[in-house]
């Protein structure tokens, strides 16, 4: 698995920890009920979204998580 990754690593965003994007978890958490690294998550991808990406797909296993990311407007990912 390790191997996969380090080949793919290339074609991940980074999206860099800010204040701002932390204030922003911070509302976050508390506009649908978030642990602090779920709304980091969530906070992430929606920087990524306000940045102008032109595809941004949310995943995750976590119920509440996705629900909010729903909310916010993110799509899952496509079925390949």
């Amino acid at each position: 698995m390790t191997g996969a990754l380090d080949q793919d690593w290339g074609s991940y965003v980074i999206v860099e920890v800010t204040e701002s994007l932390v204030r922003e978890a911070g509302e976050l958490a508390e506009q649908h009920g978030l642990r602090g690294y779920d709304a980091l998550h969530l906070a992430s991808a929606l920087t990524l979204v306000e940045e102008g990406a032109s595809e941004v797909a949310f995943a995750c296993y976590d119920t509440l998580l996705d629900g909010a990311a729903r909310k916010e407007g993110l799509q899952p990912p496509r079925a390949a």
